[in-house]
């Protein structure tokens, strides 16, 4: 089983629904994404998803397009 199948399993024995948060990786900059994803475990985040900059991201609409464009200009 993977991380992911035990946090699915556990929450499942217990009787509770998973938290997914996305993120994309370098929004608005390298140091506030780290510490954004750092922070997301306290903030009871069963599993984080990290969105990794592309040169096409129109499929997933405005938000993550913003966050994309925005992680690129930071580098």
């Amino acid at each position: 089983m993977t991380r992911i199948d035990d946090t699915f399993a556990r929450l499942r024995a217990d009787g509770k629904k998973a938290f997914v948060a996305y993120i994309m990786g370098g929004d608005t900059d390298e140091a506030t994404s780290l510490a954004v994803m750092r922070g997301l475990p306290a903030a009871g985040v069963d599993i984080i998803e990290l969105g990794m900059p592309f040169t096409d991201p129109m499929a997933d609409g405005p938000s993550i397009q913003a966050a994309g464009q925005r992680a690129w200009r930071a580098g």
